[in-house]
């Protein structure tokens, strides 16, 4: 979803860059024209030297800034070409892959759920010698006896339980746990990180319109409000860093989504083993759970403390 996105906002910013570069270039030979005009050292001559000056200077700003938001959502092109990596190698460890703890720091690994296990307990109804002798045999209203039906067999009973190591973000590319999980990084929580994607998807992350309309008004020579932002802003780069802060914390919200949703994945899979190996109980769950309106209920057992790093994945 995010590629089109991002192709489109490197297309918006490249045409805003190359906007900005011809304007730097025409306010380099306004700037050098008007110091061979201003000869003398009159104060309009100075004056209008030091405004030349200034609207050049306004536009390189731009310019760097711009350029510092391409490279930004460059680097994202290449983040996107590691999500589709991601897909081979799992798909190619799909048989025997089992994420060990130690493997949960591998960015390879980041999107696989950690210790990833699914337990069945199976309890058979066993019926003693001294059980059936209790039984009273079966009698007719006839002369003669008939052979009892022979009951069928009890449904087994199963008791399925999936365990797992927490879905967190545990590797240094999505920032490990050094600021604590995305409930703080998210305050808002899951429509936070709804909008943050959505965000991501629609504009490829940057306010593609916002960096157009400042090439364009720096070109015209109205880029006050800008030169006013660069004045007050410690970096020229913020838009570019922001991108990356943002860009970054989508990431994460797609680590822990993914690992979360095996985890889902493996559940839903027991139930219909469990249901098709006989189980009465889970049979009626799946049936519930694929009516229309059916939902599937999944309680989990949270056994994280609020220590250390295990506070940024209770987090996430």
């Amino acid at each position: 979803e995010r590629k089109p996105a991002a192709a489109f906002a490197a297309k918006a910013l490249a045409s805003a860059l190359e906007t900005a570069r011809a304007d730097v270039d025409a306010k380099g030979l306004a700037t050098a024209t008007v110091r061979r005009a201003s000869a003398t050292d009159d104060a309009a001559a100075s004056k209008a030297v030091a405004a030349a000056e200034k609207s050049e200077n306004r536009s390189r700003a731009l310019v760097h800034q711009l350029e510092g938001m391409v490279r930004a959502l460059e680097e994202q092109r290449l983040n996107l070409e590691s999500y589709v990596d991601a897909v081979a190698f799992a798909r190619s460890r799909a048989e025997d892959a089992l994420k060990r703890s130690t493997d949960k720091k591998l960015v390879e690994w980041q999107f696989l759920p950690t210790n990833l296990n699914w337990h069945r307990l199976r309890a058979k109804l066993i019926t003693t010698d001294s059980e059936k002798a209790k039984e009273k045999p079966r009698r007719s209203s006839l002369t003669f006896s008939t052979p009892a039906k022979p009951e069928p067999p009890p449904s087994p009973l199963y008791h399925s339980t999936v365990t797992f190591g927490a879905s967190a973000g545990h590797s240094k590319k999505v920032g490990a746990f050094k600021d604590g999980g995305l409930h703080h990084k998210l305050p808002g929580g899951q429509d936070d990180a709804a909008g943050l994607c959505r965000s991501l998807n629609a504009s490829g992350g940057f306010d593609v319109a916002t960096a157009d309309a400042c090439a364009k008004a720096v070109s015209d020579d109205l880029g006050e409000e800008f030169e006013e932002e660069q004045r007050t802003s410690k970096r020229p780069d913020k838009a570019a860093r922001d991108f990356k802060k943002k860009a970054l914390l989508a990431e994460r919200v797609d680590v822990v989504l993914s690992q979360a949703l095996s985890l889902a994945a493996a559940h839903v899979e027991g139930i219909i083993r469990c249901a098709a190996d006989g189980s009465a109980s889970h049979d009626t769950v799946l049936k519930r759970a694929l009516a229309p309106d059916g939902r599937l209920l999944m309680g989990i057992e949270c056994l994280l403390s609020t220590h250390g790093d295990e506070q940024g994945m209770l987090e996430d």
